[in-house]
């Protein structure tokens, strides 16, 4: 399957920017379990986590320096596929 980014799914990230955490919510609509990455400036996966069954899910910050990270939020056949920017104070 060809891998699409999809901007038709509205997903939030608030707080962000944040320091001890952010609540993910995913668009209710999309087929579970979804995945989600964040990387650091120099594009190095520093985490992940899988097989999130709910529309949300709190990141926490405290695990995390300082700065600006990119998040990569998708479900397990990337039908739902998103990318974005996270800033943690």
């Amino acid at each position: 399957m060809k891998r699409k980014k999809t901007d038709d799914h509205i997903m939030n990230v608030t707080p962000n920017p944040f320091s001890s955490y952010t609540i993910v919510t995913f668009p209710e609509d999309i087929i579970r379990p979804c995945s989600i990455e964040l990387f650091d400036l120099n594009g190095e996966k520093i985490y992940s986590y899988s097989n999130i069954l709910s529309n949300k899910f709190i990141l926490s910050g405290k695990q995390f320096k300082k700065g600006s990270y990119f998040y990569k939020v998708f479900n397990l056949d990337y039908s739902f596929f998103t990318t974005g920017k996270i800033i943690i104070n």
